[in-house]
């Protein structure tokens, strides 16, 4: 509707007009509410305009501009799509690609499709709560709830865009932080193994060498999915039965990546079972390679370890968990043999010193 036609409908009686600002509120006779129309630039600094039909008073409607100015100020009155792809492009250089995978695919997958063609200034803590409050009411392709720890996360990841919009593009406050968090912030609870499990899982998959040795490392030695797929020859010290843990692998866009470990912690000398170096190295001369170097899981996937995972829990009768949950169980067995908290932490890698106590009675190791 072109801005002449406020000016010279007869239904609309100007009120105020100030100089300069091309700031007017008008009345509306015929309805006995007022109207407010105005010009203002948005962040870039491109001149737009914005209207609002409605207040009963004209302090109303002057009240709505002033608070409507305030909020578009800079990142406000950003689309949130464009806020979101511009938290991305900011936040690639400082840190890793498997971050920032995780990141876009939150904000592509729930993000954007919810707020979609909303203004940031538009998201207030309201709009944040019916958010919230339709995650609560999610069901996955099975009909099941969400995770405790997945609307947490999303919560999480919304925040961290607001917040970078209020340190470096202005935004007056975090909405997020206003209406607070949904969903638990750690599992509280997780599927842990007892070593009889495991090793009747372990005997179902033996047919398989190459795996077996996987998920041989991923239970008894602890280590992240990341980090068992990329050892290579040259990160076994037989002689003293360890595993030097120094990178770790991702996938992006179908190609493996190797990258530092996840923490500084991370880094670290894990010892074997002497049964385990034997089953290693036996391994590596049947499958011998002039490459130090080379991964001695160049083929494994996450999708191969969740493969065998259903066939060997199937053929083996025990419950299914996931396959992080392997260290998990890992660090349960260690507390069952009395091993320090800070050790257990060494040992996994743990940035603090910390772990998960088991969940099930200690007697299943002993």
């Amino acid at each position: 509707m072109p801005y002449s036609f406020f000016i010279s409908h007869p239904s609309l009686r100007t009120v105020r007009h100030v100089k300069g600002e091309a700031t007017t509120a008008y009345k509306d006779e015929k309805r006995g509410t007022w109207f407010a129309n105005f010009r203002y630039k948005d962040w870039r600094g491109v001149p737009q305009r914005r209207s609002k039909r409605g207040p009963r008073t004209r302090r109303e409607a002057e009240a709505w501009e002033r608070d409507f100015k305030k909020r578009v100020s800079k990142a406000a009155s950003m689309e949130f799509g464009f806020a979101c792809d511009l938290y991305l492009q900011d936040t690639e250089p400082r840190v890793r690609e498997t971050t920032l995978e995780q990141k876009r695919y939150y904000i592509e997958s729930t993000l954007k499709p919810y707020f979609q063609g909303m203004l940031v200034g538009d998201i207030d803590a309201k709009t944040v709560i019916d958010w919230e409050n339709h995650l609560l009411e999610c069901r996955t392709s099975k009909g099941k709830s969400y995770s405790a720890t997945y609307p947490n996360t999303l919560c999480s990841q919304l925040s961290a865009i607001m917040n970078h919009l209020v340190r470096f593009y202005g935004l007056e406050r975090n909405p997020v932080q206003i209406a607070g968090k949904v969903g638990s912030k750690e599992r509280h609870e997780m599927d842990v193994w007892t070593k009889e499990e495991y090793l009747r899982f372990s005997d179902a998959i033996a047919d398989k060498p190459y795996s077996h040795l996987a998920f041989e490392i991923l239970f008894w030695c602890g280590l992240r999915v990341g980090e068992m797929l990329a050892l290579t020859p040259a990160d076994i010290d037989f002689e003293a039965s360890q595993i030097r843990v120094s990178k770790s692998v991702a996938r992006i866009g179908g190609e493996d990546i190797l990258n530092p470990p996840k923490t500084p912690q991370s880094y670290r000398t894990v010892t074997m079972p002497a049964f385990l170096a034997e089953e290693l190295n036996e391994y590596l001369m049947m499958h011998a390679t002039s490459n130090p170097n080379a991964r001695i899981f160049p083929s494994m996937t996450k999708h191969l370890l969740h493969h065998e995972m259903t066939r060997g829990t199937k053929a083996a009768k025990v419950r299914r968990i996931r396959i992080h949950d392997l260290r998990h169980s890992h660090a349960s067995m260690l507390v069952a043999m009395g091993m320090s908290v800070p050790s257990i932490a060494a040992r996994l890698g743990h940035a603090g010193e910390t772990v998960t106590p088991p969940l099930y009675p200690l007697d299943a190791w002993r």
